[in-house]
């Protein structure tokens, strides 16, 4: 079980700050779930690597 199995909402983007370990372990498909069609990473800390998000139809921008 992780932080967001109770989420009950939809979001359109997610803004990555800091590279926690839950996050690490979810991974992209994992984090789409729980986001809106078209999903949105801004990844501060560069956790993901970016071709992967955008081939993953992740609209991606990292720093």
């Amino acid at each position: 079980m992780n932080a967001l199995d109770n989420l009950n909402v939809k979001v359109d983007g997610v803004i990555v700050a800091v590279a926690h370990d839950e996050f690490k372990k979810m991974g992209l498909e994992d984090i789409g779930k729980f986001m809106n069609a078209k999903p949105i990473i801004v990844d501060v800390s560069g956790m993901f690597d970016g071709e992967d998000a955008k081939g993953k139809e992740f609209y991606y921008e990292g720093l």
